[in-house]
């Protein structure tokens, strides 16, 4: 029986790390800046960033009050991407479902 919990939980660190750098590249901030706001160490920002990483909960809620974003949003968004529901960015607000039909005009 294959490892699914598994496997979600690694699409989910891997879309949570990449919607928190996504946030932080946005606002201009080197992975420095946000380790010292987030009182983490750069290395760890690295890894969590790039999926390698299972932080304990505070973690990723400190990283995301230190990039003024929804800690809420950015797991929210994290759990749609792994599961293949999301198509959009950031944690800026609701995702948003693919559009069907005829362009607006």
């Amino acid at each position: 029986m294959p490892d699914t919990l598994g496997l979600h939980v690694g699409k989910f660190l891997l879309a949570l790390g990449s919607l928190l750098r996504d946030a932080r590249i946005s606002r201009k901030k080197t992975q420095e800046q946000l380790a010292r706001e987030a009182q983490i160490d750069r290395s760890y920002v690295s890894m969590i960033e790039r999926g390698l990483a299972d932080p304990r909960i505070d973690i990723p809620i400190r990283m995301a009050d230190a990039l003024g974003v929804s800690a809420s949003g950015i797991f929210r968004e994290a759990e749609l991407q792994a599961t293949g529901a999301a198509t959009r960015g950031p944690a800026s607000g609701p995702s948003k479902t693919a559009k069907t039909g005829s362009p607006a005009r």
